[in-house]
């Protein structure tokens, strides 16, 4: 398999997100990939999804160029205040907190109004992302997937879970 179309597999998950929110505009398809991915977490016990289908994660493995003294780049970073700062038990609850109470906050008070719902939605998604793509150049590739992602943090909590009870 040349590397052109082993790329490929990372645009399918940023494919299928773009016609469920942007072209079908359906309000709650932020919830029927958080859905897919804990259902997914919790039958095999890993997050796969984040590993391979979360469409945000793929934005980044895309985006991302490989920089040639990258490790020395990491190294560089780890000892500086950004690195520490996003590190940080913190500013990891933070982010959780934030996005999931906008992400009930708009369920409720949007709900009767499915329009602005998803308007809502799609602007915490592309604000992630952006957040995501800035971070990913600052310090280093998928930041926001391995320290900040909220979603993650719930996934990586079933999984302890799953594997816990076998």
């Amino acid at each position: 398999m040349t590397k052109k179309n082993s790329q490929f597999r990372f645009y399918i998950p940023i494919i299928i997100m773009f016609i469920i929110m942007c072209v079908l505009k359906f309000w709650f398809s932020v919830f029927l990939f958080f859905g897919y991915a804990f259902l997914l977490t919790t039958i095999t016990g890993k997050r796969k999804y984040c590993a391979r289908q979360c469409p945000l994660d793929n934005l980044q493995v895309v985006s991302y160029r490989d920089k040639e003294n990258d490790n020395e780049r990491r190294r560089v970073n780890k000892e500086t205040f950004i690195y520490h700062l996003v590190s940080s038990k913190w500013i990891m609850t933070g982010v959780a907190i934030v996005f999931w109470g906008y992400l009930i906050y708009t369920l409720i008070v949007f709900f009767q109004n499915p329009a602005a719902l998803w308007q809502r939605n799609l602007l915490l998604m592309l604000s992630a992302a952006g957040i995501a793509l800035i971070l990913q150049q600052v310090l280093y590739n998928r930041v926001w997937c391995t320290k900040l992602c909220p979603f993650g943090s719930v996934l990586k909590v079933v999984s302890k879970i799953r594997n816990s009870s076998r």
